[in-house]
């Protein structure tokens, strides 16, 4: 049985905080001598240009000032502004006392098309205060806004917090950008969080309107890295790119493709459609294609979310799609594809802690891993009926120290649950912990059918390997395949009971494979074990073969099972044990 893995918790930040709050009627003042209202640009060399101080900072940080073109084009200051098309670019900057955004909007205006980009090609640029493309002050949407950081020729640069675009009290975000990016010397760190919008009431992304963080380069993030969060409302769409190649790339905080927050009070707050790559770059906490998190027992699915990670060290747990208790949604359709490097955490297509996980996959190839891998996998908190049907573990060389590896998996107590439909491939691996077990379908009660593992070229599996696997129920109509160049130390059925029902209709294959001890098509303690088959082709079986077993003290029946010997009397086949139909 898999442990549980951790509930993942997001808290806002000061700063988030402080940006919830509506300053209508607050001045924001800045010299806006070098605005260029006609062409919306606002330009500052290196040198302060007379900023005009605050007595503290609308957004939470140390500023002392703000920049940020807070007028309309005749200069004068507009109760409902909708800043549009503002461009505030500082090239070596050496002041430190600011927060810099590209546009603020006030009441019910919104902000769009706005950019920052800070530039550095020589010495440090230290920013103490937030970055932000957009931002409201109120109720409107912050779309289309972008931050860009760019540090070349051995330079530096250091911000505390970066969003592209932040939605106030009732707006959404959606199409803003964050892009943070090096030269092979350049450097960029940040001490908070990046986040492409960051939404307190409203949908964070939608569909052709993606939230986007790229960072490439030598850059370290000690914050979380969000390409949309959205506090009570959906996360959809949003995309984080993270590629460290020929550099130093570090995040130390989660990684989210999209997050929804414990404000969540709806069913359709969904993380869904979001995407995370990361390329040669250390993360050193979890990673989240889409993560549903509610506080109050509601909140929607996470679907349709992909994690493609290439070259990295993780050194937590990767999740295509997550939602955490008490949040009632499904964790379907997600994708977790992961190629080299290392991952030391849990494994997850799909993660529902009350719900279904259907559909999910994880493709490993070459990645050592040190924990359990599941496609999908529905937790224990539920109460009602719980699926975990159709998900697909695939795995291809490497080194895996995985001590279990599951295609679906239910852990509550409901008769009605389901791990069905699931599959396991795993060819050309090798497996470390003495431990590990590998199973299609399992679940704690219910049904679990049709599930398939199959395997090939790999070596050792010294625990169990079992077609469907299920404590209180039936497992029927499961499938292994032991091919060629596989080594299995353990026993291998096609169907098991642990405690009580029914193990009929399996069916197991040695093709090549050799086992070192015994083989059943379908076995239960209490039950039935009947109608299944064991087809020895080639390979070995160090132990007995037995098409359908049940335990001495069962009331059940084992009939109508078969053994099928590849060839005629079974010559050159090696069975050290019995052959029981």
């Amino acid at each position: 049985m898999n442990p549980r893995p951790p509930q993942h918790l997001y808290r806002i930040t000061p700063i988030a905080l402080a940006l919830s709050l509506a300053f209508a009627g607050q001045a924001l003042a800045v010299d806006i001598d070098e605005y260029d209202a006609a062409n919306h640009t606002l330009t500052y060399g290196n040198a302060a240009h007379g900023l005009d101080a605050i007595s503290s900072s609308p957004f939470g940080s140390t500023a002392t000032s703000v920049i940020s073109p807070l007028t309309n084009d005749t200069g004068g200051t507009v109760a409902d502004a909708s800043p549009s098309g503002n461009n505030v670019t500082l090239t070596n900057w050496t002041a430190t006392d600011s927060d810099i955004v590209g546009g603020v909007a006030l009441g019910t205006g919104s902000a769009t098309g706005n950019t920052v980009n800070i530039v550095n090609d020589t010495g440090t640029t230290a920013i103490p205060g937030v970055l932000i493309g957009g931002t409201l002050l109120g109720d409107g949407d912050a779309n289309d806004n972008k931050v860009s950081i760019t540090a070349t020729n051995g330079s530096s640069i250091t911000i505390t917090d970066i969003t592209g675009g932040f939605g106030g009290t009732t707006g959404s975000a959606g199409g803003n950008e964050v892009l943070i990016e090096t030269d092979t010397t350049g450097t960029v760190t940040i001490s908070v969080n990046v986040d492409g919008a960051f939404v307190l009431e409203g949908n964070a992304g939608a569909d052709g309107a993606a939230n986007t963080v790229t960072i490439k380069g030598n850059t370290s993030v000690t914050g979380d890295v969000h390409g949309g969060y959205a506090h009570t409302g959906a996360a959809q769409y949003n995309e984080v790119s993270i590629d460290g190649t020929s550099s130093t790339l570090a995040i130390t905080g989660f990684v989210f493709g999209g997050a929804t927050g414990t404000g969540a009070t709806g069913t359709a707050n969904h993380a869904a459609h979001n995407t995370v790559a990361i390329t040669s770059a250390t993360i050193a906490s979890s990673v989240f294609g889409g993560n549903v998190q509610s506080g109050l027992g509601a909140g929607g699915d996470a679907g349709y979310n992909q994690v493609t990670i290439t070259g990295s060290a993780i050194s937590a747990d990767v999740f295509g799609g997550k939602v955490n208790s008490p949040a009632t949604g499904n964790a379907s359709d997600n994708k977790v594809s992961l190629t080299g490097g290392s991952v030391v955490g849990y494994i997850y297509g799909g993660y529902s802690a009350l719900n279904n996980a259907n559909n999910n996959k994880v493709e490993i190839s070459g990645t050592n891993t040190s924990n359990a891998i599941t496609g999908g996998y529905v937790d224990s908190f539920g109460t009602g009926a719980q699926q975990a049907n159709g998900n697909q573990v695939t795995i291809s060389g490497g080194s895996v120290a995985a001590n279990r590896v599951v295609g679906g998996t239910t852990r509550g107590s409901d008769a009605a649950n389901q791990a069905s439909g699931n599959t396991v491939n795993i060819d050309g691996t090798t497996f470390t912990d003495p431990n590990v077990s590998v199973v299609g379908g399992q679940t704690s009660n219910g049904q679990a059918g049709g599930n398939k593992v199959i395997l090939a070229n790999t070596t050792g599996v010294a625990y169990v390997v079992h077609g469907g696997e299920v404590d209180y129920g039936n497992a029927q109509y499961n499938e292994v395949t032991i091919g060629t160049g596989a080594s299995v130390s353990a026993n291998v059925y096609g169907g098991y009971v642990a405690m009580e029902g029914d193990a009929n209709h399996n069916k197991v294959t040695i093709a090549g494979g050799a086992v070192t001890w015994d083989v059943f098509g379908g076995r239960t303690d209490d039950g039935d074990a009947s109608n299944n088959t064991v087809t020895y082709m080639s390979g070995s079986v160090g132990g007995s073969i037995c098409g359908g077993y049940i335990d001495s003290s069962s009331s059940g029946t084992a009939a109508n099972n078969t053994v099928n010997l590849g060839v005629a009397g079974g010559a050159g086949l090696t069975v050290n044990g019995n052959l029981y139909e």
